[in-house]
């Protein structure tokens, strides 16, 4: 298990290994910055270490259907977990985390999302 101790290795490796991935940057260690930042429900957004939900608390955000048709007749809305777009929403604060890394180029890639 990841202690307190570990979390600047474990950040500086997310970071490393989405670098330019999917995106220019990475906004993929968002779930580093919310920790980092000290927002209340860091542990509950289940997205570092996708594992198995705590508490009722955590929502699940992505479904695929194992059972055909298990979902015929389902409606819902998607709603992102609170913390999901946390670098969006404070652009100067992720701004600041980020430049205590060390500097890497932001480049645009064949591939990447967009």
């Amino acid at each position: 298990m990841e202690e307190p101790c570990d979390f600047r290795e474990v950040e500086n490796l997310t970071r490393e290994s989405f670098w330019n991935v999917y995106h220019p940057g990475c906004m993929e260690g968002n779930i580093n910055f919310y920790r980092h930042a000290g927002f209340d429900h860091a542990s509950k957004l289940n997205i570092h270490y996708h594992c198995e939900p705590k508490d009722s608390e955590v929502p699940y955000f992505l479904a695929q259907e194992l059972i055909p048709g298990y979902l015929n007749g389902i409606e819902a809305t998607y709603t992102p977990p609170k913390g999901y777009f946390v670098v969006e929403e404070n652009p100067e604060d992720f701004a600041k985390y980020e430049a205590e890394f060390p500097y890497k180029e932001k480049l645009i890639l064949p591939g990447q999302l967009g």
